[in-house]
């Protein structure tokens, strides 16, 4: 049947067609042949066409299947015990899903999705963590994009304590050389694509809305006036789900505060956020008590970058040697401390780029005429070399609502990436 299963996800997995087909025809079998005979042609189908189902043919299918379990992902059909119950009350769910992980991360009924800009000041991943460790603590699952940022700074909080751990939804098929490697034990990675689709702009919207369907409740942290973690907190709302925003003296960023105004609850501590969402949770771990402006200091630059940077003594996740940003998902084993330049000015990271000898300042790029004077001044405070967000407000004397504005206004034009870790760069 998962042969089977992966023919009827292509063909109509993903829109509402898949749970019209399925009311009428509940045993999969049934629905496949159904497909098969074109039995639905003009009807329960509406505008999804019935050639998708012969595109993806018997050999394409089994090709797909064999590759899942020669990378050990497993193939979780709608109907598996494996399928997040809250998953299934989307209008649109996928008729599959590819998982590789602890699959029983996706049937704890705990779960919060955390969800922010890649483009994070560090007071933000900093937070992101405190609120991600709280949550799995208490027995709540992270869900996140697993982008830099806000997303990988929750996951690698929940994922680096012993707890419920984190999800990571993918916008893209699994790929055998970027999803290579030893699974966590404490977290699970999921796509509703097939393998080897690369992530494409429309995948993350259609991303975003599973992140928010397999949650009880979505908490966006930080973000930008365009940012796609609005679309996350929107499909939210739209299920009727809570969305939570930290209270404006904590983090203040323009995609807060329009959620905010549409309805958004405001919170200090992961225990809020957690209280609200599951009663039934009465034993609130520290760190769920502590303000998200209180969290330790540098576990995410620790974590991807393997120095202390503004590590404080209350930090729990040691130095890990440098890597890639997956390894900010596992428990860092213990290792020397290493202490910071004492002539290091405490506003100031301690990170390779900051050791290494200054380069040449490159000159600023042409920039379109209709950037905002804020947009440009941050492009300018980039041309001798990346920044975080919130070195860039110090520099330039900005607000953090206005900075996060001109950020995602750049991306939006090109003008600037997102690089590992959160710093911004010009293009």
């Amino acid at each position: 049947m998962i042969t089977a299963w992966l023919r009827i996800h292509y063909a109509i997995g993903g829109t509402t067609a898949f749970l019209r087909m399925l009311q009428k025809y509940p045993d999969p079998s049934d629905l496949y042949r159904a497909l098969e005979t074109r039995a639905e042609e003009h009807g329960l189908l509406g505008r999804v066409s019935p050639e998708r189902f012969f595109a993806f043919d018997i050999p394409q299918a089994l090709a797909a299947e064999e590759l899942c379990r020669a990378y050990g992902w497993r193939i979780i059909p709608f109907t598996s015990a494996l399928y997040p119950d809250l998953l299934r009350r989307l209008k649109n769910p996928p008729a599959v899903l590819f998982a590789r992980g602890s699959p029983e991360r996706l049937q704890n009924p705990f779960r919060v999705a955390v969800v922010g800009t890649r483009a994070a000041t560090r007071r933000a991943a900093d937070a992101a963590a405190l609120l991600g460790e709280a949550l799995s603590r208490a027995g709540v699952t992270v869900v996140s994009g697993g982008a830099y940022g806000v997303d990988s700074a929750a996951a690698l909080g929940a994922g680096g304590v012993s707890g419920a751990g984190c999800v990571t939804v993918l916008g893209r098929g699994f790929s055998p050389a970027a999803d290579a490697g030893p699974a966590e034990d404490n977290a699970v990675t999921v796509t509703e694509l097939l393998p080897g689709l690369s992530g494409r702009a429309f995948n993350f919207p259609n991303r975003n809305r599973l992140i928010a369907g397999m949650s009880a409740g979505t908490v966006v942290l930080e973000a930008g006036g365009k940012s796609g973690s609005l679309i996350t907190a929107k499909d939210a709302l739209r299920l009727g789900r809570p969305v939570f925003v930290p209270e404006k003296e904590i983090l203040d960023s323009p995609g807060c505060a329009a959620l905010a105004a549409q309805g958004a609850r405001s919170f200090t501590t992961p225990w809020e956020v957690i209280a609200a969402l599951f009663p039934a949770l009465t034993d609130p771990p520290e760190a769920a008590l502590t303000r998200l402006d209180r969290a330790p200091v540098g576990r995410y630059e620790q974590s991807l970058y393997g120095v202390p940077g503004r590590a404080s003594r209350e930090d729990s996740f040691p130095a890990s040697s440098r890597g890639s940003a997956a390894s900010a998902f596992a428990p860092v084993p213990p290792g020397p401390s290493v202490p910071a330049p004492a002539a290091m000015p405490e506003s100031a990271p301690v990170l390779p780029g900051n050791l290494a000898p200054a380069a040449t300042p490159e000159p600023t790029p042409v920039l379109p005429e209709n950037l905002s004077p804020e947009a440009r001044a941050v492009a300018g405070a980039l041309a001798d070399g990346p920044r975080y967000v919130d070195e860039i407000i110090e520099r330039l004397g900005l607000s953090a609502a206005k900075a996060q504005i001109a950020v995602t206004e750049l991306e939006l034009e090109d003008v600037i990436s997102v690089l590992p870790g959160g710093r911004v760069a010009l293009q």
